[in-house]
């Protein structure tokens, strides 16, 4: 089993009142392998939410916030746009 924690960055986007807003979220990831299969969880520093995620979803995220800029930007996790204000839960009262 390996072990590690990098900083990666993901070019991410969300709905806004004012259309499809894009820009770079800072994320660290730790990864381990089991038997040959690998597993990520992901720590937004900025916010503390944390996520776990898939290997496709771990391809998808850049060594420098240059290089996501130029990459195709993902739907940010909803928990981290409600930790950051860019959404609400409609059934929080």
């Amino acid at each position: 089993m390996h072990i590690s924690d990098t900083p990666r960055y993901i070019p991410a986007s969300h709905n806004s009142n004012d259309g499809i807003k894009s820009f770079v979220q800072e994320i660290c990831i730790s990864g381990y392998s089991c038997d040959e299969i690998n597993y990520y969880y992901g720590l937004f520093p900025d916010t503390g939410v944390s996520i776990a995620m898939t290997e496709y979803s771990y391809l998808r995220t850049y060594a420098t916030a240059e290089e996501a800029e130029m990459g195709k930007p993902q739907w940010l996790h909803w928990r981290q746009q409600e930790a950051l204000g860019l959404k609400q839960n409609p059934f929080d009262i």
